[in-house]
């Protein structure tokens, strides 16, 4: 047997993993280095609660999670507790909850409680003064009290296992099981809710029960055979439609969960995937008598014995999948794992991404609290040019905090921060490796790519992006003319398809039907003219300017308010029109640092930039086209708005000298 350093692939708790050999690309591990935020529960209520805050509570995730609430016991003021014992509220709101602490498992301290009866709150507030003073927080979430029953009267939950690889691809396996309570549900009025063996169906519970009712070995189904065995909703008329229905719900759960789990969580709150590392999570759902998924909790080295002996083929199935899926033979899957997220990668390549990772994480078990150290003398200092757009307001975040002075002088000795015009920045001071003399600035060096359209969408276009941004070129009658026959279909090939385009040369735009029609004019035309040619977007469309942030090389922002977004949106409109921006900003500025000569952005720099959108409204969803970047921070721009300013800095201070990205700031995380 290989020894640890020899091994190629180690699998084993996440304590135990060599990360310092994951961090230098020569090892494979099968744990994340930290997931708290996903499967400690008090931690997952309050990512989904930021989400909610983001994005609205009728997201995939948000709106499958029972209302719930976390108790915090550590005696400490956090501004996230509902208080030290149950809330005022509870005794007045109805109805049946779920006591559990936050790391536990295995079915153990959950406890239900009903806030009518004065003895269930009784004791409820006894366990909870008996653990008043300890670490881990408690939750209370509201209990599904009309669950869907199998066989008439038995309460079932699905463990679905859902595998997680690198920064960030997300997997839902099919060999998903239903875990049947032992013993009767009963009528809705008259449900016991201190019989653990007819309300808690984990599978650690359930193994326990001596009685007559169901033996373990009968409690565990496949979805198909569940739905053959429940009362069908009036959605559902057919098992099959059922079992769609409650997969498609996951699905759709599963990636909203994780893409606000990358994106709300810094690794400060608990969840960092990273290149080099994977793991399978079993997630616990129950699905109500109309058919509706709820999410419960999220698991890390879920059991397998969930399967049980008459279906531990399947468990053999899930992990030959995985060995499939982890080594890159995603092609020899067959009924296995369906992807449900692609994230492009936060960093460059795999060099920049060792690098940036081995600055977060400590192998004796932490993350660094921040990139640059305190310099002496205390406060840190901040240059900010007179004049510039923004100044006001980004002089005035800074001058709020206790710890910055602020100065006017780009020289000012020891400084950690400049707030100036590109042509004014003192690369020098950008360039410096050591973090006493470091200068993190308002601009990234090389970005005049980005800026530029037709050099944007080359880049793309390059980076193997077509469908991120409209086919955007400018073409002579000369290039035309030297392409021949060839010029059409090099349109069309630029655009992926046949298309509409918008052709302009110093005049109006004509919509021209077809490539064939462009090359035809432009043919017609004068020698020396330079039209400009854009792929149509048909449909319905809504032009939109938002706000982003990069920071470092590669952190992506997106601020909160998008122009262009109605007021007469519904909730579920607006997340999808936001969610199709956000996807659409990371792909493209992630390809376009594929061309250093577009955009190469540096560590200790970060950069706001206005895109512009459109987004288009296709077969009942919205997919989002980029237009083109422009430079929010320019001499010329017309004045910056001083409340976003604030945002920014707010922003940027938190990446480079606190504790880690601030959702606070006005900008989610995209990327």
């Amino acid at each position: 047997m290989n020894s640890p350093r020899e091994a190629t692939l180690q699998w084993g708790k996440a304590r135990d993993i060599d990360w310092r050999a994951v961090l230098d690309g020569e090892l494979v591990a099968n744990s994340y280095y930290l997931k708290t935020a996903l499967t400690r529960k008090a931690d997952l209520a309050r990512l989904l609660a930021k989400h909610a805050k983001i994005v609205g509570p009728n997201s995939p995730a948000t709106s499958a999670v029972p209302e719930t609430h976390v108790i915090d016991l550590d005696d400490s003021d956090d501004s996230d507790n509902e208080s030290s014992s149950l809330p005022a509220w509870f005794a007045t709101t109805g109805g049946a909850w779920v006591l559990k602490r936050s790391e536990s498992n295995r079915g153990e301290d959950i406890f239900f409680v009903r806030s009518e009866s004065p003895e269930d709150r009784l004791e409820a507030e006894r366990l909870l003064a008996a653990d008043r003073g300890g670490e881990s927080p408690w939750v209370l979430q509201r209990y599904i009290k009309r669950p869907m029953l199998v066989d008439g009267d038995f309460k079932f939950h699905l463990r679905v296992m859902v595998l997680a690889i690198d920064d960030l691809r997300v997997f839902v396996h099919d060999a998903a099981v239903a875990l049947c309570a032992a013993e009767q549900f009963g009528e809705e009025d008259g449900v016991d809710l201190s019989n653990k063996f007819a309300h808690a169906t984990n599978h650690c519970v359930q193994k326990k029960h001596g009685g007559d009712g169901k033996t373990t070995e009968s409690n565990s189904f496949t979805i198909d055979e569940l739905c053959e065995r429940v009362r069908l909703p009036k959605d559902s008329p057919t098992a099959a439609a059922l079992s769609e229905c409650i997969c498609n719900q996951i699905d759709a759960v599963v990636k909203d969960l994780f893409f606000a789990a990358r994106s709300r969580a810094s690794p400060a709150v608990g969840f960092f995937p990273m290149a080099g590392s994977f793991e399978l999570f079993g997630l616990d759902f129950i699905v109500d008598e109309d058919g509706k998924v709820w999410l419960l909790e999220v698991n890390s080295d879920p059991s397998l014995a969930v399967f049980g002996e008459r279906l531990k083929p399947l468990c053999s199935d899930l992990i030959v999948d995985v060995a499939r899926v982890v080594s890159g033979d995603t092609n020899k899957v067959d009924g296995g794992f369906r992807l449900v997220l692609e994230l492009p990668p936060r960093f460059p390549d795999a060099t920049e991404a060792r690098r940036r990772v081995s600055k977060l994480v400590s192998i004796v078990g932490s993350f660094t609290a921040g990139t640059y150290d305190e310099h002496e003398g205390g406060k840190k200092v901040a240059s900010i040019a007179i004049g510039a757009p923004g100044a006001k307001g980004a002089a005035k975040a800074l001058a709020a905090r206790e710890d910055w002075e602020v100065t006017t002088n780009p020289n000012a000795p020891l400084c950690s921060l400049q707030w100036a015009p590109h042509r004014t920045v003192r690369w020098e001071r950008v360039m410096e490796e050591s973090p006493a003399t470091r200068l993190v600035a308002s601009h990234h060096y090389a970005r005049a790519g980005l800026l530029r359209r037709v050099e944007l969408f080359s880049a793309l276009a390059s980076a193997g992006a077509i469908g991120s941004m409209p086919a955007t070129l400018t073409l002579t009658k000369k290039g035309v003319t030297a392409a021949g026959e060839d010029a059409a279909a090099a349109l069309e090939t630029a655009a992926g398809g046949a298309c509409r385009w918008r052709l302009r040369q110093g005049g109006p735009v004509v919509i021209c039907p077809s490539a064939a029609d462009v090359v035809r004019r432009i043919s017609g035309g004068v020698e020396t003219q330079r039209w400009s040619v854009v792929q149509h977007i048909e449909g319905s469309t809504m032009d939109l300017r938002a706000t982003v942030l990069v920071a470092g090389s590669l952190h992506i922002g997106l601020h909160r308010n998008i122009s262009g977004l109605g007021e007469s949106l519904d909730a579920e409109e607006a997340f999808g029109i936001r969610r199709a921006a956000a996807d659409v900003l990371s792909v493209a500025i992630n390809a376009a640092t594929k061309n250093r000569k577009c955009f190469l952005p540096f560590p200790n720099c970060f950069e706001v930039f206005t895109a512009s959108l459109l987004a288009v409204r296709d077969r009942g969803h919205w997919k989002a086209w980029l237009l083109g970047f422009e430079d929010t921070f320019a001499e010329d721009s017309g004045g910056f708005d001083d409340c976003l300013a604030e945002d920014v800095v707010s922003a940027a201070i938190g990446f480079f000298f606190e504790a880690g990205w601030k959702p606070k700031s006005g900008f989610e995380t995209i990327d």
